[in-house]
């Protein structure tokens, strides 16, 4: 065995495992990973007519406001693709936030690095404005990434992060996260249709 064919077979050895894929979220050029958040895919039969600030909705999914009313229902609703929907119906709302929390899964935060690019797809109604925010924890910091989205009604919006111009160690990255933060809630119906995120490795300036 030669030289080469040593580091070669080396080099694939150590090279990262590729994350798992979800053959329903259509990935980006060049995707290595997409994933479509399990509220949307599994029937808890979710039903609460007053959600508390902190509310876990589903595994790795929380609901956080500041108002002290909490007239706030929460419903899964059916539709085709994906097979469920979030309705967040608000009442009077006298607090600051109303934000919707989503940890990403560790297949898509493990081999994060500043040659990436996470892209949030989002198909809502009843809101003109969210803004999506990527949160990266490595060692004690956490990088903060803030996108608009602006779905309109019944239609769709995107929002790409691009992790090049952030300073973090991949190898201290332990969690990542999104937060869906909603402008002006207040007596509105919001229904989330659909939600997916991908990541893709970024083009070389």
């Amino acid at each position: 065995m030669g030289l080469r064919d040593l580091l070669r077979r080396r080099r694939i050895a150590t090279d990262p495992p590729r994350p798992p894929l979800d053959p329903t979220v259509p990935l980006p050029p060049q995707g290595d990973w997409g994933w479509r958040p399990p509220i949307f895919t599994l029937d808890g039969r979710l039903e609460m007519d007053a959600a508390a600030d902190g509310t876990e909705l589903a595994d790795g999914t929380k609901l956080f406001h500041d108002c002290p009313l909490a007239e706030i229902a929460v419903t899964q609703v059916l539709q085709e693709v994906p097979p469920l929907g979030l309705r967040l119906t608000v009442g009077g709302f006298e607090g600051g936030f109303l934000s919707l929390a989503l940890d990403l899964p560790r297949a898509g935060w493990a081999g994060l690095s500043p040659s990436h690019i996470v892209e949030v797809i989002l198909r809502a109604g009843g809101i003109e404005t969210i803004y999506a925010r990527l949160n990266l924890r490595h060692g004690p910091n956490i990088e903060t990434l803030t996108e608009t989205l602006r779905p309109g009604e019944g239609g769709g919006a995107k929002a790409e992060f691009d992790l090049g111009m952030e300073v973090f160690s991949s190898a201290k990255l332990t969690h990542a996260w999104l937060d869906f933060i909603f402008e002006d809630p207040a007596g509105r119906e919001i229904v989330i249709e659909e939600l997916t995120v991908t990541r893709r490795p970024r083009a070389d300036l």
